[in-house]
């Protein structure tokens, strides 16, 4: 049975250092968001970062157990086991996929939140964020976990043992002090009162009330002094002065109210209309009469580019400020943006929502911001256009238009070819009117006068290849059973798909959206405008219809900055697939290491200088490294890169560690140094390493 420490420990023999004199003269005197900036100045400012892989010898040494120097203590559990245990790993107080996604920045190696934890455990706690749990929640468990069997936890929080309550909290304080989305590879992290999403933790009021229960005792002091005089150089502020976290975020729950601004909907569009918003909460709530809450508001849109409306919000739009009136018992108020309409195309705006002080109330975090924009949204990665037709114009006599615009993407659906002779009553076969689609409208034909009628797709496939085209589809029984699909190139001369056929008489749609193939049509790659024909025909009434929707044209993107190097890589030769050059190398990977499809010649990797660094696994022995040296994709994420070494090119091993990047030289790429997960020399060395990097898509 592992022992559970959970008393104070004494080190009689360490002396806690203060902080260097100076180290916060930047906080004197301020309070709130002042306050919270020049903290941030001031442990940013000395920051050495530690490599996230090079982190297990510091959290040893770190979390070292008092009484017995060849153990360290884990998180939520208070267990003690031995320095050379497999059992545990890292855990982030903030969980990565609460603002560290990218797994780059500083944030996801520092040292002040990332803790030893039994790996069952740490798998158990997840993303959920800091709370009381509620036993009466239907996921309340305790103990949480066997091996934290003091800790509890609830479908959406977890509460760990009391005598880590208040390290956890100063923990948090510091990481929403430290990151406010600033640097590269970051997010500006927030704590809020409830109910956290995107880069957010919770639960403030609970952090705050276990922060004053649980004041920094000897060991969280000696951690604060070890970081900053052997491993980070930078201190946890709320560790040395318990009392600014009370000045920024107030004393919890039962205190003046604490105003704070995030994003709603973060996108507004012009044209077709979506209006965007701006989240204002107060917690605890107002308990009395009004509160009037104040804004200014800012960005590259102006004034008369956007109303601001919701419950109590007023602005005036020459001066840019406004207040917000909560009443008794309003926690949060919604504040939407609604694009004014000017019907001129505009860059891509930002418009930003600033809380400032008033009277009953104090502020947290920093402003909300969104974007407006006038044209048609971008479409999702590996979509050059969709169309779901519920903005289509539904015209009466006839009941078509010459062109329907993207739901996302661009291009346009033309319709030149989709009207034909009336049916009886003298409706013209195409449609977009109460026609019922996956969802809203669809787009329709209808009637044996629609026989023989098409519709055009028209897209660029500039810097894309291996096209398909999905859509759902049905009709009724005496619809038309036959929909043939043709492709050109030119805009005139069509060419058949044979053997396929997408039209239905089932009278509902499918589950599953039908696929039109393309990949193979190596004509259609990377050409300002290819067209895609689609033409009905089969119906035997005058009733009868097939329904199309949620029509999207997909393709695999290359990097215009690649292909603009390379003007001849089009059609059949702008296959992924292709290898033009014949060094082995398809256009794929040609792409991700960027070098030249058609020069043999150029080399996707070469061997770098061997580097010194310390071996976590040994102690943090120096030890010399072998690394290698290539060229990598920055404006394609959609790449994922993985290192691997061998000491005999038969066994390869995934593993490499990010030493540095330099400039490539071409727009979009630079080139990347790893060192192996094996060194050269020293305990586990081998006298000969091998390196390879290997490009994927996700």
């Amino acid at each position: 049975m592992r022992a559970i420490f959970l008393a104070l420990f004494v080190f009689s023999a360490r002396v806690f250092a203060d902080p260097p004199t100076g180290y916060y003269s930047a906080a004197t005197g301020l309070s709130g968001v002042p306050l919270k900036s020049a903290l941030n100045g001031v442990i940013k400012a000395g920051h050495t970062v530690i490599l996230y892989d090079d982190l297990f010898a510091p959290i040893k040494a770190l979390h070292q157990d008092p009484a017995n120097s060849s153990n360290f203590i884990l998180i939520y559990s208070g267990f003690s086991i031995p320095k050379s245990s497999s059992t545990w790993n890292r855990e982030h107080l903030w969980p990565r996929s609460r603002g560290n996604g990218e797994h780059l920045g500083p944030d996801d190696s520092d040292l002040f939140h990332v803790m030893p934890c039994d790996a069952d455990v740490n798998t158990q706690r997840g993303v959920l964020y800091f709370d009381l749990s509620e036993v009466a929640d239907g996921g309340f468990t305790n103990p949480a976990h066997a091996e934290a069997p003091l800790c509890t936890r609830d479908s959406n929080s977890w509460e760990p043992l009391a005598s880590q309550r208040g390290d956890i909290a100063r923990a948090l304080f510091y990481m929403a002090t430290r990151y406010d989305g600033t640097e590269p590879n970051t997010t500006d992290l927030e704590l809020v009162r409830s109910g956290p999403s995107g880069p957010q933790m919770a639960n403030l009021d609970t952090l705050l009330a276990w922060h004053a229960a649980d004041p920094p005792d000897a060991a969280e002091l000696g951690r604060n002094d070890l970081i900053f005089s052997a491993y980070q150089h930078n201190r946890n502020p709320f560790i040395d002065h318990p009392e600014y976290a009370a000045a920024i975020w107030g004393t919890g729950v039962g205190n003046t109210p604490v105003a704070q601004a995030s994003n709603g909907v973060e996108s507004a569009i012009e044209a077709p209309f979506v209006a965007g918003s701006f989240i204002v909460r107060m917690s605890p709530p107002v308990t009395t009469g009004t509160v009037a809450v104040n804004f200014t508001t800012s960005g590259t849109a102006s004034g008369s580019d956007y109303t601001l409306s919701g419950s109590g919000v007023s602005r005036n739009s020459a001066t840019g400020t406004g207040s917000i009136l909560f009443s008794n018992g309003t926690s949060a108020v919604t504040v939407t943006l609604s694009p004014t309409s000017d019907s001129t195309a505009e860059p891509l705006e930002t418009a930003q929502l600033t809380l400032t002080s008033g009277t009953g109330y104090t502020l947290t975090g920093g402003p909300a911001k969104l974007t407006i924009t006038d044209i048609t949204p971008n479409a999702a990665d590996g979509v050059i256009a969709s169309w779901n037709f519920n903005n289509a114009p539904n015209a009466t006599a006839p009941r078509w238009n010459p062109t329907i615009a993207p739901s996302a993407g661009a291009g346009e659906v033309r319709l030149g070819g989709w009207s034909g002779p009336a049916n009886t009553g003298g409706t013209s076969p195409g449609t977009n009117d109460a026609f019922t689609g996956v969802t809203g409208n669809s787009l329709s034909l209808i009637g044996t006068g629609g026989n023989g009628r098409s519709l055009d797709v028209v897209v660029s496939t500039s810097g894309w290849a291996a096209m398909s085209a999905t859509l759902f589809t049905r009709g009724t029984g005496t619809g038309y059973n036959t929909g043939t699909w043709s492709w050109s190139a030119d805009g005139t001369t069509f060419t058949t798909i044979a053997g396929l056929n997408t039209a239905s008489i089932a009278t509902s749609f499918q589950t599953t959206p039908l696929a039109v193939d393309l990949t193979t049509i190596g004509a259609l790659n990377n050409l300002s405008t290819i067209t895609l024909r689609y033409t009905l025909t089969g119906a035997t009434s005058s009733t009868g219809n097939n329904r199309i929707d949620d029509l999207s044209i997909l393709g695999t993107r290359y990097s215009q900055a690649w292909l603009s190097r390379f003007p001849p890589l089009t059609g059949t030769s702008a296959a992924r697939t292709a290898d033009l050059d014949a060094d082995g190398l398809n256009n794929f990977a040609e792409w991700a290491f960027d070098l030249d499809p058609f020069d043999a010649t150029s080399a996707p990797a070469t061997a770098g200088s061997a580097v010194s660094a310390p071996d976590p696994a040994d102690g943090n022995a120096i030890k010399s490294w072998p690394t290698i040296r290539f060229a990598r994709r920055t404006d394609a994420p959609q790449i994922t890169y993985v290192i691997e070494y061998s000491t005999d090119l038969s066994a390869w091993t995934i593993g490499g560690t990010l030493v540095g990047t330099e400039s490539s030289g071409e727009a979009g790429s630079e080139l990347a140094i790893f060192r192996a997960g094996i060194p050269l020399t020293g305990n586990g060395a081998s006298p000969k390493v091998f390196l390879r990097a290997r490009a994927t898509m996700q």
